[in-house]
């Protein structure tokens, strides 16, 4: 049996039964320890000193001699004659927390500090608390334990061998001994045997001197995670930065070899740069040309809208949560109670019901087949009717005829805003809008293979592109009009945004064609627009030019975009035929003289904005009757002057 020190003590009382008092009862009570310092804290090898002293270490346990320490009693017994100290441990459950300053059952010491490590010959105190494996923990520091005391040894390697370097009474066989043995000798103040890796703190040089750590000496030293000397830089790519820490992400450097698309000092997630230095959108980032940033809309009755779906979200990599089919007949005109019914509400409650969703979309890509026009307009009610795009423009209300509060005339009474339009900074519920839609699906697609052909950066506008416009026409011979489109010609002769660069070129609108053109703006003609009623072929031209957009202001330019022929040859459908990547257009009398600005719509595609964008900045109103038909995604990346 191994000699312990168990604590115990007595409790008398006595022992009554029926009121009369029987005998007098004294119980040993083991005192068993609980949890940290549940005995009182006083060290295992005091008790063993007195137990020495009172010759009560006699290999006889039957007399059970003990002693008492600060209240608690210990017996001296084990079955060894030498009553060496470590022949006793602590009382029998006792537990104890080394660093908490509380000198707990088998401590020697406790300074309540994790200071006093001693590492690999290191000593800056008397108690060592040593957390690694086998490590002493708060025991005094004494010879040969393995740890070196530098007031009071010159050397411990704890090794128990007297004829090597450092002997078992702790002085040195050879001093001034080679640096690099592993042992503290002369006038060194470390040596840890030559090891390469950094040390606990304080570390150890080649020359066996404490160092605190020089970044850019080539040595990973203590506190450095690297050092590549020279090489360390703060430069993109570096392994190692001038500080000696290493490349990482959150170091506020963008190293694009690791893969970083930014660094902006942090490892948070939603602020626009992910834990992993890659590129987060947010609300202030989120811009009209992602791909998650747009809602397509399509006809879940109709077979060929849904094929259209497929093959539109697979060209503009749109991730599918990205659409939604919407139950609606394929006609072209529709009432107002089915535009709320079928279409307004069940996206306005699919928006409601998807926060997330909501919170990326700026704008709706209406698909083939789904309606184009709803109700009956408040002039000429038999003619076209109000545009459901035009509606989807404000989700806030089922509304007629309201100012378009981001378009920038409305905001600021300017052409442009002086940034381009993020998520965050778009009036809440307020949604960009554009439609892919034609005569056949083979029509819808090509809108997007068209604008697709013009996003490409190997195209470019020659000099000989024109920009061409009519802003007169005899049907506005009344004041203040006086035979013009006031706004459009304003827009010319008087701009408030330069448009200098772009080559204007006049015509006629009613007898010329435009070869050459990038764009075409003319003025009021209603209808003759297809090849079969025009003589004049005006939508053509030779040699052709990018043909990015048309647009002639008039009455009902876009009541129908699925018919060449239909409605007397409408405008909008002959243009998309022609060549024409988009086209803009009403689908009911918008009153004269207001339609989307010009000079705001240019300028936005001038600024490499796309034509959902551009379009949704140049309308001066929403739940009325505007359309651009084409790819929201259209962009122009190389301008006229580039």
């Amino acid at each position: 049996m191994n000699k312990n020190l168990r604590a115990q003590g007595s409790i008398e009382f006595l022992l009554i039964l029926g009121g009369a008092v029987l005998v007098a009862v004294t119980i040993i009570v083991a005192v068993t320890s609980v949890g940290t310092n549940t005995v009182s804290p006083v060290s295992s090898n005091a008790a063993v000193a007195l137990c020495l002293s009172n010759n009560y270490c006699d290999n006889d346990d039957a007399d059970n001699e003990s002693v008492i320490i600060s209240g608690v009693t210990y017996n001296c017994f084990g079955g060894v004659s030498d009553c060496t100290a470590a022949s006793f441990g602590a009382p029998p459950g006792c537990t104890s927390t080394c660093g908490n300053g509380l000198q707990e059952c088998d401590e020697d010491c406790d300074e309540g500090s994790s200071t006093d490590i001693r590492l690999d010959s290191e000593n800056d105190g008397a108690c060592v608390i040593d957390a690694s494996p086998g490590g002493l923990q708060c025991q005094n520091n004494t010879c040969s334990d393995g740890y070196w005391n530098a007031s009071s040894e010159e050397c411990d390697d704890g090794n128990g061998i007297d004829t090597d370097a450092c002997k078992n009474d702790c002085t040195l066989s050879t001093p001034g001994a080679s640096c690099g043995n592993g042992i503290p000798e002369g006038s060194e103040t470390c040596d840890d045997g030559g090891q390469t890796s950094c040390n606990p703190i304080p570390g150890c040089n080649a020359n066996c001197t404490r160092l605190d750590g020089v970044c850019g000496d080539a040595i990973p030293e203590c506190g450095e995670a690297c050092d590549a000397g020279a090489a360390n830089s703060s430069s993109p790519n570096a392994t190692c930065r001038s500080d000696c820490t290493p490349q990482r992400c959150g170091d506020t450097i963008i190293d694009d070899a690791s893969a970083e698309q930014c660094d902006d000092g942090n490892t948070a997630d939603g602020d626009g740069c992910s834990a992993l230095c890659q590129t987060e959108t947010t609300p202030q980032t989120r811009t009209a040309d992602l791909p998650d940033s747009w809602l397509v809309l399509y006809n879940a009755n109709d077979a060929q809208s849904i094929e259209w779906k497929d093959w539109y979200i697979a060209e503009r990599s749109i991730p599918i949560e990205n659409t939604f089919g919407l139950n609606v007949p394929t006609a072209e005109h529709i009432q107002q109670n089915e535009a709320q019914d079928l279409i307004y509400t069940p996206l306005q409650t699919h928006l409601n019901n998807n926060p997330a969703l909501e919170e990326k979309i700026m704008g709706f890509v209406v698909g083939f087949r789904v309606p184009l026009s709803h109700g009956s307009p408040p002039a000429f009610p038999t003619i076209g009717g109000f545009s459901v795009d035009n509606e989807l423009m404000d989700m806030d209300g089922f509304r007629l005829r309201e100012n378009n509060p981001d378009n920038p005339r409305n905001s600021s009474g300017t052409a442009l805003p002086s940034v381009r339009l993020t998520k965050a900074a778009m009036t809440p519920r307020h949604y960009m809008v554009a439609r892919i839609d034609g005569a056949t699906l083979g029509d819808a697609k090509n809108l997007t293979i068209r604008a697709k052909t013009i996003e490409n950066p190997g195209r470019f506008f020659v000099p000989t592109e024109r920009a061409y416009y009519d802003y007169s026409d005899t049907l506005f011979n009344f004041a203040p009009h006086n035979g013009y489109w006031t706004q459009f010609r304003t827009i010319i002769e008087n701009p408030i945004l330069d448009l200098s660069e772009v080559p204007w070129q006049a015509f006629d609108d009613d007898t010329e064609q435009t070869p050459n053109d990038a764009f075409r703006f003319g003025t009021h003609d209603v209808d003759g627009w297809s090849i079969a009623t025009d003589s004049n072929d005006r939508l053509f031209g030779s040699p052709t030019g990018s043909r990015v957009l048309a647009f002639n202001y008039n009455s009902w330019g876009a009541t129908t975009i699925r018919s060449t022929e239909a409605q007397s040859a409408r405008y909008v459908p002959n243009a998309i035929s022609a060549g024409y990547a988009a086209a803009i257009g009403a689908t009911g009398e918008p009153y004269c003289c207001i339609g989307p600005y010009i000079d705001t719509l240019l300028g936005s595609l001038r600024n490499e904005w796309t034509l959902g964008e551009s379009f949704y900045l140049a309308v001066n109103e929403d739940d009325w009757m505007w359309t651009v038909i084409g790819d929201p995604f259209l962009m122009i990346p190389n301008w006229f002057n580039e």
